[in-house]
């Protein structure tokens, strides 16, 4: 693997041997996701969005749904995608080695735009929630728990909005990224992806995106990215909810779209490259009924239930960067990740 020697030397292997390990001297929002029948749903909000007095809430005036009808679709949308990318990843690296590569590869960069503009909506969705329990949008613009739930969540887009944007706006797309390694006598490929665009003539990696977040990013990080992103919003959004009349209660909300995305994401090799990954911002734990060893349904090694080998290090190899030719464009910028950051449940 003489190729990717060179790579090896100048990133260096950083083996993080807990997520938990990260930031250690600030405080971190823990999640818990329980992914066993009947367990409490991680979405914080959800309980409390069955508690609203629909008799008043202005939503019929505003032409929206209920809160919780609004949460919902919502929810479900985005984690349909999540969890439709997931998938898309581990075909994706289940078809390599056979025919029909290209194939998985388009359907897997079809997933991830799909799911980042999904998850990019959320915001909007959060907005019309909050704006349906005023008259009028002066009234929320008055209200400090509603400046507040807005602030908060327009601090947890920042990544997910910056993605949708490039993508949008730049005529931009998600773009793939390997290389092989060995790890643990394993051989194996780790996935990336970059947003394209061109500037002056040249096409590569955005210069505006990844300027100053580095050149290449995980796939399976992103998954995380979105899901954390979802915990953040329903806290944020619980915290506004608790201001309001609500009726008694609490009651437990169904959340089957966000488990089985979670589970999705869990069935991922954990691992990062330029970006922090998402666990450096929170605490994720997971709860099964067998400890999460057989939740994915396969064992990628890196995943949960085939864990990294914490007591080796990684070789590199050849590397691929999954460019579209257009006939006409001759002058491509490549971009290399810097660092290589393998995380390991516990």
């Amino acid at each position: 693997m003489e190729a990717g020697l060179e790579f090896q030397k100048r990133i260096g292997i950083q083996i993080l041997r807990s997520f938990s390990d990260l930031n250690m001297n600030e405080m971190k929002p823990i999640f818990s996701i329980d992914l066993r029948k009947k367990a409490q749903s991680p979405l914080e909000c959800l309980r409390y969005l069955y508690l609203v007095n629909n008799d008043e809430n202005y939503y019929r005036s505003q032409n929206v749904r209920p809160p919780l009808g609004t949460y919902n679709t919502s929810i479900n949308r985005i984690c349909q995608k999540v969890e439709r990318f997931c998938l898309a990843l581990v075909a994706y690296i289940q078809s390599e080695d056979k025919s029909g590569g290209q194939h998985s590869r388009e359907v897997l960069v079809d997933a991830i735009e799909l799911a980042i503009y999904s998850a990019a909506e959320h915001v909007s969705d959060i907005k019309l929630i909050a704006g349906s329990f005023y008259q009028s949008n002066s009234d929320a613009k008055k209200c400090k728990d509603n400046k507040l739930l807005l602030n908060e969540v327009e601090r947890h887009k920042r990544f997910v909005s910056a993605m949708a944007n490039a993508i949008k706006h730049t005529q931009s797309r998600i773009r793939l990224y390997g290389i092989e390694c060995i790890h643990g006598g394993i051989p194996m490929k780790l996935h990336g992806y970059f947003i394209e665009r061109v500037e002056n003539g040249v096409i590569g990696p955005s210069v505006v995106f990844h300027n100053t977040q580095g050149k290449v990013f995980s796939i399976s990080s992103l998954a995380w990215e979105i899901l954390i992103f979802l915990l953040l919003c329903s806290r944020s959004l619980k915290k506004f909810l608790l201001t309001k009349n609500l009726i008694s209660g609490p009651v437990d909300g169904p959340d089957e779209y966000f488990r089985r995305a979670a589970a999705s994401a869990i069935a991922l090799p954990l691992f990062s490259f330029d970006e922090d990954h998402p666990f450096s911002k929170v605490t994720i734990c997971i709860a099964s009924e067998n400890g999460g060893e057989k939740i994915a349904g396969n064992s990628i090694y890196g995943s949960i239930a085939n864990r990294w080998n914490t007591a080796c290090s990684m070789q590199f190899g050849d590397q691929e960067w999954g460019f579209q030719g257009d006939s006409v464009s001759t002058e491509f910028s490549i971009g290399y990740p810097n660092k290589v950051n393998l995380q390991h449940w516990t």
